[in-house]
């Protein structure tokens, strides 16, 4: 099927952002989850958590799989997963069942998040992909920016479920204008697709991929540390308050979506590796600036969330050349390479946030020296691939 090339780049962008949303459209309505199911909150908080997992879980399974049955296919498939989920959650009678739908609805969410970066490769060479990619990555910092303004509006008129209609209805959505325009763009060769075990460890032995994967990886669990540890710090540390939080964290959302945006109009003038190790650089600089601001006595919010404001720009530069370099280095397997290094991603932030909550001591230097850690080792791991390359060159 064709499709309709018009729609090809809009429906990206609306499959990437449908799993962020719904991961943080009902965030609002948690204490009305608890007060309706009587649920202790550790179990509600496992509609969050358990759901986070299940996305890395997923990204795991849904890129080698659209390798194997069709980029299309596994797409419909994944929007199938999260209608099924969406509608469990919707009935759920008891937060034991809420959980369980919400991770189905997870995992079905997680296709797009994956599959969206394949296709994009599929029909463009590196530099190209990542102008793209930077277009598309902006839905998972728009989406869930106002997905939780739009849960708590729908949670004070109609109740919690209606945080999961809206999600449902969304990817209904979705869904139509799928089977309609979205096309296969998963190359037609007669070579054998590696399955999720030969194709990933393949990739993981490879040099280049690794530099890219875990370059994105640690800039994500930078970005994932302070949303673990931000709030701790601006409400018990430094006397602020929600509203003060999400006001300090907006130049941070906002300058990743500039960085996103100047990539996707200079990557392909700049070059992919260049901008790679220019937002490595911005890593260490904007985090290393806020560090050392604590360390000259001058621990406040603004010395935090500007520098990481800085950091966000940079890594809207390097996180789509990242993402295209590591989609690059096996056109035959675009998807499991997705799959995995947003596997990656996911799981370095998730251990990058428990580690600020685990090291929390009433003071800023777990999330600054987690978030500088993660910034220095974005920058080692990319270094291996610029001295490959420069080998190769002069060889």
């Amino acid at each position: 099927m064709a499709g309709d090339g018009r729609m090809f780049l809009p429906l990206l962008v609306v499959l990437t952002g449908l799993g962020p949303g719904a991961l943080q459209i009902f965030l609002p309505a948690l204490p009305q989850i608890r007060a309706d199911f009587s649920a202790d909150p550790g179990v509600a908080q496992l509609t969050l958590s358990l759901s986070t997992l299940s996305i890395a879980v997923a990204m795991l399974l849904f890129g080698p799989l659209s390798d194997r049955i069709g980029r299309r296919a596994a797409v419909l498939l994944g929007l199938g997963v999260f209608l099924v989920g969406s509608i469990g959650c919707v009935l759920a009678g008891s937060i034991v069942m809420l959980v369980i739908a919400r991770v189905v609805q997870a995992a079905g969410g997680a296709a797009g998040m994956v599959i969206a970066r394949a296709m994009i490769r599929d029909r463009h060479p590196p530099e190209d992909a990542a102008s793209m990619l930077a277009i598309v990555t902006t839905a998972m910092v728009i989406a869930p920016m106002l997905a939780p303004v739009l849960g708590g509006g729908l949670t004070d008129l109609f109740g919690w479920r209606a945080t999961f209609a809206a999600s449902g209805l969304a990817g209904l959505v979705i869904l139509v204008f799928s089977l309609q325009s979205l096309p296969e763009t998963r190359p037609a060769d007669t070579k054998a697709r590696p399955g999720l075990f030969a194709g990933g460890g393949r990739l993981l032995g490879h040099r280049d991929f690794l530099a890219y994967a875990l370059q994105g990886a640690f800039s994500i669990a930078l970005y994932y540390a302070l949303l673990g540890g931000g709030p701790h710090v601006v409400m018990e540390v430094l006397g602020g308050s929600a509203t003060h939080y999400a006001l300090w964290f907006l130049p941070v959302a906002f300058m990743f979506m500039v960085g996103n945006l100047v990539a996707s109009r200079i990557s392909r003038r700049v070059g992919l590796d260049r901008m790679v190790l220019i937002g490595s650089f911005g890593n260490v600089l904007g985090s290393g600036l806020a560090l050392l601001l604590a360390l000259l006595g001058m621990a406040a919010a603004w010395t935090i969330f500007l520098p990481t404001a800085l950091v966000a720009f940079f890594q809207g530069l390097s996180v789509p050349n990242g993402q295209a370099g590591a989609l690059s280095v096996d056109p035959n397997a675009a998807g499991t390479a997705s799959g995995l290094s947003g596997f990656l991603q996911m799981a370095f932030a998730a251990a990058a946030a428990q580690m600020v909550g685990m090291l929390q001591n009433g003071t800023v230097w777990p999330l600054l020296l987690t978030m500088f850690g993660c910034g220095l080792m974005s920058l080692l791991c990319f270094l291996p691939r610029l001295t490959g390359s420069r080998a190769a060159s002069t060889g």
